[in-house]
């Protein structure tokens, strides 16, 4: 049994930035050719012709997405979209009730000398169907014969036991030969009737596991009215109380000692407990607010997803947000399913927006739900806005991608991400991290060993999404997906290599996912650092002519302050502050205000432009020139990763400026 869930994603804060979706039959069904490579011929934007390969397959009449909505600022218009948790019953209590004391060990000589003794909980072999061939289970039919009885009487257990069945069976065994008290309780559900495989077998683990830890806490906690019937946050929440008894059992006495869950937790709260595990971790503060009927609001949707049924979303937040978050969160969970070709790993997907997310991270995904920082529950055009769509779909794509390398769950994420805003947007599927600064290639970067909290782990999100984006635009859709998904797949196969459900995926099975000769050179390119960039510069000319203005740009330079002189490279240890892309332009026209539309992309000698950005330059009739400035490169502190880099200004689609600089280490 895993009893300990990792942080399964933390997503760095600098993320850079049609409405079609097909059903995946017409995707594999598509006319492409296996082994042909992508058109990648020059133009504005060379991915350009790779998305829109990507854009037709998904032709099918376009999902329907709520138009987005300006953000809930002030209190009433938050209290006329979201739902307040309902008080306790009776009204708040002054005390909390008191926790059963802990238990106390029985001297060896105080047991009945004839006493037969279980077996420590072992997992089965599921080969048999008899009872009897259970661990403990002969103890049970001597020791407990209620007990086994009840189990033995259970509807799927009384014909025979198959495989799937022997391990539910196992587990209800193990909790009577161990904590009869608490079978006991767990027995009269109906839910027990139905079966006990699945989550359902989880949740058993998961209170088997409390009961070691804490026998009284367990008994109260089998009680709840939440365990009554089951629903999908209820083995979430289960799941996070699990999780507070392995770590911090003082941490769990205090919220079931609380005020609200007085009377135990409902189906209502359960939703709440399933995020305490991770506030805790990372906010513990934060517990009072959200266990505060008067603080906190869930936003709910039930959705039908083809894979997987009936989903519950849910959204839970303890201030203003933006409407149209819901709709960014059903958008994220239907992309990945309909890219991924297989059912979403949860029936519940909670969005917790709150200050408990770990480092500098936008996101974390805890696997029982997903927080994210309040600033992108915005939709208010501002950059936070513009990113909150990648964060979403990245920390649902965590659901499929978990537990393996670094890399491959943090850059398969990030790519996935990307598709979904694609088809949310249009926008290019394109990298969205800076260049590392640490490693040129995944194999160096492994040997470095980076936790989450070390500087340069930012790294497994810029290398791994390109290996993954180089993979896409190189080879063609059909045999890229396959891959992708042969990937998925191979992690979910059984391995005794750890204590983890599945197989941990690494280079390995990249390599057999992605067989062909056009692949391995992506994967010498990114993992080994053998094959060479494939560097994709925009060598079209440029025209400085801005039409918009009457104008043109007249000069375009980067400096290292505003109104500074022009660089032609700089060094990255030196370089502390923001670097400036200078644009000096004129322009001439009778009366009024106009401004032209700007585009700025930053482009790194990997092949890779890894920002874009709108920008305006407006004007007045009484001027006849100006000098504008727009940042570029990683914002301090992080470093500029040495090599070439080229700045390219967009105006109508035609390369208006460009700005070519070196950096040095």
């Amino acid at each position: 049994m895993q009893s300990v869930i990792t942080l399964l994603c933390r997503r760095r804060i600098p993320v850079a930035g049609a409405l079609i979706i097909a059903a995946f039959a017409v995707l594999l069904a598509s006319a492409c050719g296996d082994g042909d490579a992508a058109d990648t011929s020059p133009t504005m934007d060379p991915q350009a012709a790779i998305d829109a390969t990507l854009a037709s397959f998904f032709t099918a009449p376009a999902v329907t997405m709520t138009a987005p909505s300006a953000a809930v600022d002030d209190a009433d218009a938050a209290a006329a979209s979201r739902t307040p948790l309902p008080q306790p019953a009776g009204g708040l209590p002054t005390a909390g009730i008191p926790m059963p004391a802990a238990p106390t060990a029985t001297p060896a000589s105080l047991l009945p000398a004839a006493a037969a003794m279980p077996t420590p909980p072992q997992t089965p072999g599921l080969s048999g169907i008899a009872f009897g061939d259970l661990t403990n289970g002969k103890y049970l039919e001597q020791e407990q014969p209620r007990a086994a009885n009840i189990i033995k009487g259970l509807p799927w257990a009384a014909d025979g036991l198959t495989a799937a069945e022997a391990a539910g069976a196992a587990e209800l065994v193990n909790l009577a030969a161990f904590h009869p008290d608490l079978f006991f309780i767990i027995a009269e559900y109906e839910w027990v009737a139905g079966d006990v495989t699945g989550n359902r077998m989880r949740l058993l683990e998961n209170l088997r596991a409390i009961a070691q830890q804490d026998a009284p806490t367990a008994l109260l906690i089998g009680g709840t009215p939440f365990l009554h019937t089951l629903e999908p946050p209820d083995f979430a929440a289960m799941e996070s109380l699990a999780q507070l008894a392995f770590f911090d059992p003082s941490a769990l006495r205090r919220i079931l000692s609380h005020p609200t869950l007085r009377n135990g937790i409902n189906d209502n709260w359960a939703k709440i407990v399933a995020l305490l595990h991770g506030v805790n971790r990372i906010n513990p503060t934060l517990i009072d607010t959200l266990l505060n009927p008067q603080m906190v609001t869930l936003e709910e949707r039930v959705i039908q997803l083809p894979r997987s049924g009936e989903t519950l979303l849910a959204i839970v937040r303890t201030g203003p947000g933006a409407r149209r978050s819901m709709d960014l969160l059903e958008h994220s969970v239907r992309s990945a399913e309909l890219f991924m070709g297989a059912p979403l790993p949860t029936n519940y997907v909670a969005v917790l927006y709150e200050t408990a997310v770990a480092g500098a991270f936008a996101g974390t995904n805890f696997g029982t739900h997903i927080v994210i920082r309040p600033r992108y529950d915005v939709d208010d055009g501002s950059r936070d806005a513009d990113q909150s769509g990648h964060i979403l779909a990245h920390e649902v794509a965590h659901y499929y991608w978990s537990g393996n390398a670094n890399w491959v769950d943090e850059g398969a994420s990030d790519f996935l991400a990307s598709v979904s805003e694609f088809i949310r947007t249009g926008k290019t599927v394109a990298v969205s991290n800076p260049p590392c600064a640490m490693a040129r290639a995944i194999r160096q970067l492994e040997t470095l060993n980076l936790t989450p909290e070390s500087n340069g782990f930012e790294c497994n999100y810029s290398l791994g999404e390109r290996l993954f984006i180089d993979l896409y635009r190189s080879i063609n859709l059909n045999a890229f997906q396959r891959g992708f998904i042969s990937l998925y797949q191979a992690s979910l196969l059984a391995d005794s290599a750890d204590d983890r459900d599945g197989t941990s995926v690494g280079i390995a099975h990249v390599r057999q996912a992605f067989p062909d000769d056009q692949s391995r050179a992506v994967i010498g390119r990114w993992y080994d650092g053998t094959v060479p960039y494939d560097n994709r510069a925009d060598a079209g000319p440029v025209d400085p002519s801005l039409p918009d203005i009457n104008g043109r740009i007249d000069a375009a330079y980067i400096s290292a302050v505003e109104n500074g002189p022009p660089l032609s490279q700089f060094s990255a240890a030196e370089t502390n502050s923001v670097i400036w892309l200078t644009l000096e332009f004129s322009y001439q026209f009778d009366a009024g205000s106009r401004q032209a539309a700007l585009e700025i992309a930053e482009y790194y000698q990997d092949g890779f432009t890894y920002h874009r950005r709108n920008a305006n330059l407006r004007v007045e009739s009484r001027y006849n020139g100006g000098t504008q400035y727009y940042s570029v490169g990683p914002a301090p502190p992080e470093r500029w990763t040495p090599g070439r880099y080229w700045v390219y200004v967009y105006h109508q689609g035609r390369k208006a400026a460009q700005v070519e600089f070196e950096v040095t280490p």
